[in-house]
């Protein structure tokens, strides 16, 4: 009897290690496949929540365990005066999905050299519901745009741009160099500077 009582706290002792050991580990982990430390769980069902302008700046800071993410803006995030790096590039490319969620991000400045953008090159990802005002995109390489300098086998839908985009060519206030992608209501007001001509375009999908 004195044998079964031992071995039985033995496995209680044991179980309790173990809960407590995955407890502490377990932040940790998350830390380190989340390193902007965003609520959610960037899946479908419990999509990364950005909610300032810090965690968006930290997203485009630590990108790269980020780029098959799904996000959800929860508040307008105004970006002015932030260093932003284009999320994604040709040889990563962003394949999430990213929900402005009928939010605004205003003040957004960029510049690079091929495939700039607040997206640097999408390829197969989803930008939808997105608000971007006043953005100040510039390039001096091709594939220049407001969302995405390049992007392919994507979607953008229910999504707007108005500022000011310049590039040397495949130049655009939505995206710049396009490949198959699909567009569903959205549209742009912007300026743009390709090959040192500026005017004004107005595109409604």
């Amino acid at each position: 009897m004195i044998d079964v009582k031992r071995k039985l706290l033995l496995w209680m002792v044991l179980f309790a290690a173990w809960v407590y050991g995955s407890v502490l580990l377990a932040p940790e982990a998350n830390a380190a496949d989340n390193p902007c430390g965003l609520a959610g769980g960037g899946v479908p069902g419990n999509p990364y929540k950005i909610s300032n302008a810090d965690q968006l700046q930290c997203l485009s800071q630590f990108q790269s365990g980020y780029l098959s993410g799904h996000f959800k803006l929860t508040s307008n995030i105004i970006m002015t005066g932030r260093t932003w790096n284009p999320i994604g590039d040709y040889a990563n490319p962003f394949a999430g999905v990213f929900d402005g969620n009928g939010f605004r991000i205003v003040g957004l400045t960029v510049s690079g050299g091929a495939n700039t953008g607040m997206f640097g090159f999408i390829d197969g990802g989803t930008i939808k519901n997105l608000g971007l005002e006043d953005v100040q995109v510039s390039s001096d390489g091709i594939g220049v745009g407001g969302l995405a300098g390049s992007i392919t086998n994507g979607r953008i839908e229910s999504s707007y741009v108005t500022g000011s985009v310049s590039g040397v060519d495949y130049v655009g206030g939505l995206a710049g160099l396009l490949g198959p992608l699909s567009i569903d209501w959205t549209h742009g007001i912007e300026k743009i500077t390709q090959h040192n001509r500026t005017f004004v375009r107005i595109e409604w999908v």
